[in-house]
């Protein structure tokens, strides 16, 4: 396990993926309706799931669909919204708020 991790950690990242992944992170906490958003600690999650993500795709670097199609499941959970849904409600509040800031946010080319 720890070899793997080791392994995904040196999967390239370019700089402009990066900026992308805290712009990701920065556009939860800007939405009127979070409570708490996204943390620095959460997109670094990111950054590292979209790297194990190329590395199992058989990838030496990181291409934007890794971080998009991470980001539902990685922050969905985290974001805190402000809101008096409970249950279900309160999750599907959330992934919709996750899944906007892949829509907000300019992917890099």
């Amino acid at each position: 396990m720890a070899a793997l991790q080791a392994e995904a950690a040196n999967v390239a990242v370019d700089d402009a993926l990066l900026e992308y992944v805290i712009r990701l992170a920065d556009a939860t906490r800007r939405e009127p309706a979070i409570k708490l958003g996204i943390s620095p600690r959460g997109a670094l999650f990111l950054h590292r799931a979209a790297q194990a993500n190329a590395l199992i795709e058989g990838r030496g670097h990181c291409v934007p669909d890794d971080v998009r199609s991470l980001v539902k499941p990685l922050f969905a959970h985290r974001i805190i919204i402000e809101s008096n849904l409970y249950g279900m409600a309160r999750i599907d509040e959330s992934e919709r708020i996750a899944l906007e800031a892949t829509k907000k946010v300019a992917v890099p080319l």
